[in-house]
């Protein structure tokens, strides 16, 4: 685990540990068996409230406890990820969620500053609504983490069932609802007015249409801190002779930035720019700035192009002025 930039803020260094870089990659066709998931994620969040599973640890080197944990520890292996820890969740519906990177939070809460990364994040799209808009999320590139002000593209991954999104985990992202809600209404966006949530109701024909399953997890080579009572530990071993993601032969790339599938290297900065809004998630530690928003500047057809898109993943440069 590597130690990158220190910031200054209110006279005093915090530190992120992170791993190393900015990258992604986009893969479809990952997942065998979703619905089942998805039906152990539902009996799961009957035992909680609201839309969620609250996060869980699993512990790779003991027998997966259940669906879940085989399908997320099958996956590793396909992507030669051999880190230790995955940390999971999962979520039901279509949450606007502000620029954020993830982090160790306990740990975060207990010794303010200490902001430590994970090694990569993930979101598997289990369960897409036809009507979810592509529910994308986007990636923002940074050209000198952690400061989350000179960011230089923005990445939409949108949202389709069987997909898989892999990025580095200190890399910063976010779920605009709706779409085009980071744009001013004279650009063809929603000028920062955001959807309520959309709760998935049984038998309730709309929100269904906009369900978003997804199942949110971070690999870390030692373990995140508050997880002593991890569930791993008090259910029964998983076992089923039924493959539960794909082998990687089979796995179709929609993006990958190492293979430069998304360099905007080369684009012409636009005449005309666009005002691009977006709300940074946390308090000023967390958010590494005294401001509450990132403002950027780049071309609004392209960016709403992106927003919009219902598969094919884009990437838009950012200019801060």
């Amino acid at each position: 685990m590597k130690y990158h930039n220190c910031f200054r803020l209110v006279g005093t260094f915090f530190l992120f540990k992170a791993s190393a870089g900015f990258y992604f990659s986009v893969f479809d066709g990952v997942i065998k068996n979703a619905r089942a998931v998805d039906d152990f994620c539902k009996i799961k969040e009957e035992e909680t409230v609201g839309s969620t599973v609250p996060h869980s640890l699993i512990d790779r080197r003991k027998p997966p406890a259940n669906i879940v944990e085989a399908a997320l520890d099958s996956i590793l292996k396909e992507l030669d990820d051999s880190c230790r820890f995955i940390e999971w969740w999962w979520r039901d519906e279509w949450r606007h969620l502000e620029l954020h990177r993830d982090l160790d939070e306990h740990l975060a809460r207990e010794d303010p500053g200490n902001l430590r990364c994970p090694e990569h994040g993930h979101v598997l799209y289990l369960d897409v609504g036809e009507d979810c808009e592509g529910g994308p999320t986007v990636l923002w590139k940074a050209s000198s983490e952690p400061t989350a002000l000179d960011i230089s593209e923005m990445t939409v991954v949108p949202a389709i069932s069987g997909r898989l999104l892999r990025f580095s985990g200190s890399a910063l992202h976010s779920v605009p609802r709706p779409p085009i809600s980071y744009l001013a209404s004279k650009d063809g966006g929603t000028g920062g007015i955001i959807h309520t949530r959309t709760r998935r109701v049984p038998g309730d024909e709309e929100s269904t249409l906009r369900r978003r399953s997804v199942i949110l997890f971070n690999t870390w080579p030692t373990s995140p801190a508050g997880f002593e009572d991890s569930t791993c530990d008090q259910l029964e071993p998983y076992s089923s002779d039924e493959p539960l993601c794909s082998g990687r032969e089979e796995w179709e790339v929609a993006a990958d930035s190492k293979a430069g599938m998304q360099d905007t290297r080369g684009i012409a900065e636009p005449e005309i720019k666009a005002r691009i809004k977006v709300g940074l998630l946390g308090d000023r530690i967390r958010r590494g700035t005294p401001e509450r928003h990132f403002v950027g500047w780049g071309s609004g057809s392209d960016a709403i192009s992106a927003l919009q898109s219902t598969k094919d993943v884009k990437t838009v440069p950012i200019y801060l002025s």
